[in-house]
């Protein structure tokens, strides 16, 4: 098993969701990525950097970017990245991964990892996590379904399998949304554009015909 890649530690935590703070500056984990946290998993949905004090400008305009950091190495001692994860499962003390909310949220404190794709491939095998994830209303949850979705889809072999997998995913995801055809629609065509022709040469339209099963 590979060295868990640490991305920061737990400063607020509840039932539905936890917030940690970056270990390093401006490097929060990427949308739609999953993280662990005393056990339980979170997807990465909101990401924000700001000052521990009021924020002035510092440069001027005839700095590059950036250079206002080597310039005021001290910034790095004022501001702070934080990242906020909706809880989408843990893993049990067997060892076997749950998708649906533990009985307490993780302990503040606690170590923040970013999932390998050996973890995040072994969490996303059953689509069950997309109920904690459509039953959110916190803004950005759509777009970190949507990186999620094409994360998982470009960890697999670049065979059938994996599309079978995406399928079986948007087929499920479909049902789950049964009477929000305009979300559903727009996640399913933001994630074929991130997909890109790759996908649409092999299968066009496979996502959509997943959506025609699901009567609304």
């Amino acid at each position: 098993m590979s060295e868990r890649q640490l991305v920061g530690e737990i400063v607020v935590a509840e039932y539905t969701t936890f917030c940690a703070e970056s270990y390093k500056l401006h490097q929060a984990p990427p949308l739609g990525g999953l993280v662990m946290a005393d056990s339980v998993v979170g997807l990465v949905y909101s990401a924000r950097t700001e000052g521990l004090g009021p924020i002035i400008r510092k440069g001027k305009e005839d700095n590059a970017d950036g250079e206002v950091y080597n310039l005021h190495p001290e910034l790095e001692r004022t501001l702070r990245t934080q990242f906020t994860a909706l809880c989408v499962g843990y893993q049990a003390a067997d060892g076997s991964i749950k998708h649906f909310y533990p009985d307490r949220p993780p302990r503040v404190h606690y170590q923040c990892h970013l999932l390998d794709d050996e973890a995040s491939y072994q969490f996303t095998a059953r689509p069950d996590y997309l109920r904690a994830v459509v039953s959110a209303t916190d803004p950005g949850i759509d777009q970190a379904l949507i990186h999620l979705l094409y994360r998982t889809y470009q960890m697999r072999p670049p065979d059938q399998v994996r599309r079978d997998h995406l399928l079986a995913a948007t087929t499920f995801l479909s049902r789950l949304l049964k009477g929000q055809y305009d979300r559903l629609i727009a996640i399913l065509e933001t994630l074929e554009g991130m997909l890109g022709d790759g996908y649409a040469s092999d299968g066009e339209g496979e996502m959509m015909r997943g959506v025609g099963r699901v009567e609304y």
